[in-house]
């Protein structure tokens, strides 16, 4: 029987290995989703699942130069050309989030928000204002178990 160090260093690497993977895949579908153009705006927000027993699943925001209205043609084609069933979800009026989308693939849960010029694209913490002329793009892109 080998050492516990080693058993316990062995369990570590291959949940290292399964989360790095997915998350790689998880930033491959975001960038499938994303506008020509698209800059990210901060650090990525990856959550594994396998501490909250969830699925894994990667948010990011980004700026874009555009216009909402085009960019959310955009979005709407680029989430149909890979497969999901789509839902546009009805924001109340003065909502951070100006147009925000849902979608389920075979394989991902998806989100895609835009952001008017002014307001925080961290709008949970009131930071990253969108420039004019740009638009804010919020993509979270969940695993389906």
């Amino acid at each position: 029987m080998p050492p516990r160090g080693i058993s316990l260093f062995v369990v570590a690497v291959l949940v290292a290995a399964c989360s790095a993977g997915d998350k790689q895949q998880l930033q491959s579908e975001i960038d499938s989703l994303l506008p020509e153009g698209a800059r990210r705006a901060s650090e990525c927000n990856w959550a594994s699942g396998f501490v909250e027993n969830a699925p894994a699943s990667l948010v990011c925001s980004y700026f874009v130069k555009g216009e909402i209205s085009s960019l959310a043609n955009v979005a709407l084609r680029k989430l149909r050309s890979r497969g999901y069933k789509l839902s546009v979800v009805r924001l109340p009026t003065g909502a951070p989030t100006k147009w925000l989308v849902r979608g389920q693939s075979a394989d991902y849960f998806a989100s895609v928000g835009l952001i008017a010029p002014g307001h925080p694209l961290n709008w949970q913490l009131n930071r990253l204002p969108v420039p004019p002329g740009q638009v804010g793009v919020f993509v979270q892109v969940a695993e389906r178990e």
